[in-house]
Protein backbone atom coordinates (compact mmCIF):
# COMPACT_ATOMS: atom_id res chain seq x y z
CA UNK A 1 0.00 0.00 0.00
CA UNK A 2 1.05 3.53 -0.86
CA UNK A 3 0.98 6.38 2.05
CA UNK A 4 1.47 10.31 0.67
CA UNK A 5 2.90 12.22 3.91
CA UNK A 6 -0.10 14.55 2.84
CA UNK A 7 -2.30 11.02 4.14
CA UNK A 8 -0.29 11.21 7.35
CA UNK A 9 -0.81 14.63 7.96
CA UNK A 10 -4.70 14.38 7.84
CA UNK A 11 -4.33 11.24 9.93
CA UNK A 12 -3.03 13.89 12.82
CA UNK A 13 -6.65 15.11 12.89
CA UNK A 14 -7.95 11.73 13.52
CA UNK A 15 -5.49 11.06 16.07
CA UNK A 16 -5.98 14.62 17.80
CA UNK A 17 -9.44 14.00 17.99
CA UNK A 18 -9.17 10.74 19.52
CA UNK A 19 -6.19 12.36 22.39
CA UNK A 20 -9.20 14.99 22.99
CA UNK A 21 -11.93 12.37 23.39
CA UNK A 22 -10.07 10.63 25.79
CA UNK A 23 -8.53 13.36 27.58
CA UNK A 24 -12.08 14.29 27.92
CA UNK A 25 -13.59 10.91 29.14
CA UNK A 26 -10.32 10.49 31.58
CA UNK A 27 -10.72 13.86 33.23
CA UNK A 28 -14.79 13.08 33.42
CA UNK A 29 -13.90 9.83 35.31
CA UNK A 30 -11.72 11.50 37.22
CA UNK A 31 -14.30 13.78 38.38
CA UNK A 32 -16.99 10.76 38.74
CA UNK A 33 -14.37 9.38 41.29
CA UNK A 34 -13.74 12.18 43.13
CA UNK A 35 -17.21 12.65 43.59
CA UNK A 36 -17.71 9.09 44.75
CA UNK A 37 -14.73 9.79 47.29
CA UNK A 38 -16.85 13.39 48.76
CA UNK A 39 -19.58 11.01 49.77
CA UNK A 40 -19.66 10.77 53.69
CA UNK A 41 -20.61 7.49 55.69
CA UNK A 42 -23.33 9.48 56.98
CA UNK A 43 -25.56 9.53 54.36
CA UNK A 44 -28.63 6.70 54.14
CA UNK A 45 -27.65 5.26 51.16
CA UNK A 46 -23.82 4.55 52.69
CA UNK A 47 -25.46 3.17 55.63
CA UNK A 48 -27.79 1.03 53.87
CA UNK A 49 -25.16 -0.25 51.52
CA UNK A 50 -21.46 -0.11 52.60
CA UNK A 51 -20.12 -1.77 49.36
CA UNK A 52 -21.41 0.47 47.14
CA UNK A 53 -18.52 3.22 46.89
CA UNK A 54 -16.02 0.38 46.35
CA UNK A 55 -18.24 -1.40 44.29
CA UNK A 56 -18.53 1.76 42.06
CA UNK A 57 -14.92 2.67 41.90
CA UNK A 58 -13.89 -0.77 40.94
CA UNK A 59 -16.57 -0.30 37.97
CA UNK A 60 -15.27 3.55 37.13
CA UNK A 61 -11.67 2.06 37.41
CA UNK A 62 -11.94 -0.43 34.97
CA UNK A 63 -13.28 2.05 32.42
CA UNK A 64 -10.12 4.11 33.19
CA UNK A 65 -8.13 1.12 31.96
CA UNK A 66 -10.36 0.50 28.96
CA UNK A 67 -9.73 3.95 28.00
CA UNK A 68 -6.16 4.23 29.05
CA UNK A 69 -5.91 1.25 26.18
CA UNK A 70 -7.53 3.27 23.73
CA UNK A 71 -4.99 6.86 24.83
CA UNK A 72 -1.71 4.52 24.55
CA UNK A 73 -2.95 3.46 20.89
CA UNK A 74 -3.47 7.04 19.73
CA UNK A 75 -0.29 7.93 21.37
CA UNK A 76 1.20 4.75 19.14
CA UNK A 77 -0.11 5.83 16.30
CA UNK A 78 1.15 9.30 17.03
CA UNK A 79 4.92 7.99 17.69
CA UNK A 80 4.81 6.05 13.91
CA UNK A 81 3.73 9.47 12.49
CA UNK A 82 6.41 12.04 14.41
CA UNK A 83 8.95 8.80 13.36
CA UNK A 84 7.94 8.93 9.67
CA UNK A 85 8.11 12.74 9.65
CA UNK A 86 11.66 12.93 11.54
CA UNK A 87 13.00 10.69 9.00
CA UNK A 88 11.97 13.15 6.44
CA UNK A 89 15.35 15.24 7.76
CA UNK A 90 17.27 12.44 6.11
CA UNK A 91 16.25 13.19 2.51
CA UNK A 92 17.73 15.91 0.71
CA UNK A 93 15.12 16.37 -1.46
CA UNK A 94 13.01 17.05 1.39
CA UNK A 95 14.82 20.80 2.08
CA UNK A 96 14.08 21.69 -1.83
CA UNK A 97 10.29 21.71 -1.62
CA UNK A 98 9.77 25.15 -0.39
CA UNK A 99 11.58 28.57 1.46
CA UNK A 100 9.90 27.35 4.80
CA UNK A 101 9.38 23.92 4.53
CA UNK A 102 12.52 22.43 6.69
CA UNK A 103 11.94 25.15 9.42
CA UNK A 104 7.98 23.88 8.92
CA UNK A 105 8.95 21.16 9.66
CA UNK A 106 11.40 21.04 12.47
CA UNK A 107 8.76 23.57 14.75
CA UNK A 108 5.72 21.28 13.97
CA UNK A 109 7.46 18.01 14.94
CA UNK A 110 9.33 19.45 17.58
CA UNK A 111 5.10 20.43 18.67
CA UNK A 112 4.00 16.61 18.19
CA UNK A 113 6.82 15.79 20.01
CA UNK A 114 6.14 18.09 23.02
CA UNK A 115 2.48 16.93 23.03
CA UNK A 116 3.61 12.89 22.60
CA UNK A 117 6.27 13.49 25.84
CA UNK A 118 4.10 15.11 27.96
CA UNK A 119 0.80 12.15 26.79
CA UNK A 120 3.32 9.65 27.48
CA UNK A 121 4.44 10.77 30.87
CA UNK A 122 0.69 11.07 31.79
CA UNK A 123 0.20 7.81 31.26
CA UNK A 124 3.09 6.10 33.48
CA UNK A 125 1.46 8.71 36.45
CA UNK A 126 -2.13 8.25 35.79
CA UNK A 127 -2.78 4.91 37.84
CA UNK A 128 -1.73 6.81 40.82
CA UNK A 129 -3.53 10.01 40.01
CA UNK A 130 -6.87 8.25 39.97
CA UNK A 131 -6.09 6.51 42.93
CA UNK A 132 -5.05 9.49 44.60
CA UNK A 133 -8.49 10.99 43.47
CA UNK A 134 -10.82 7.45 44.89
CA UNK A 135 -8.70 8.44 47.64
CA UNK A 136 -10.00 11.87 48.27
CA UNK A 137 -6.14 13.03 48.10
CA UNK A 138 -6.74 15.26 44.90
CA UNK A 139 -9.20 16.80 42.96
CA UNK A 140 -8.80 16.29 38.95
CA UNK A 141 -6.09 14.52 36.50
CA UNK A 142 -2.82 16.56 36.01
CA UNK A 143 -3.47 16.27 32.05
CA UNK A 144 -4.55 19.41 29.39
CA UNK A 145 -6.41 18.64 26.22
CA UNK A 146 -3.90 19.69 23.28
CA UNK A 147 -4.09 20.34 19.48
CA UNK A 148 -1.91 18.47 17.26
CA UNK A 149 -2.25 20.64 14.26
CA UNK A 150 -3.86 23.38 15.76
CA UNK A 151 -2.50 25.01 19.23
CA UNK A 152 -1.30 28.22 18.00
CA UNK A 153 -0.97 30.00 14.68
CA UNK A 154 2.55 28.90 14.22
CA UNK A 155 1.58 25.63 14.20
CA UNK A 156 -1.42 25.75 12.21
CA UNK A 157 0.28 27.82 9.34
CA UNK A 158 3.50 24.94 9.71
CA UNK A 159 0.61 22.47 9.06
CA UNK A 160 -1.22 24.33 6.23
CA UNK A 161 2.21 24.76 4.89
CA UNK A 162 3.76 20.50 5.17
CA UNK A 163 0.27 20.11 4.03
CA UNK A 164 1.03 21.82 0.95
CA UNK A 165 4.37 20.37 0.08
CA UNK A 166 3.79 16.94 1.32
CA UNK A 167 1.21 16.61 -1.74
CA UNK A 168 4.20 16.09 -3.87
CA UNK A 169 5.57 13.22 -2.59
CA UNK A 170 4.44 9.92 -2.63
CA UNK A 171 6.14 7.26 -0.03
CA UNK A 172 5.88 3.53 0.49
Amino acid sequence: MVATLFDELISLRKISSSLKDQVETLENFGEQLASVSRVGDDYEVVKKYPEWKNRLKAALFLEVTDSMETFSKSLNLLAKIIQRLESLFEESRHREVSDSHESDLITFVSHLRSIYFEYSNFTTVASEEFTQISEGKRTKLDIKKRSLYDESFEIRSSYQRLKEDFKKFVVE
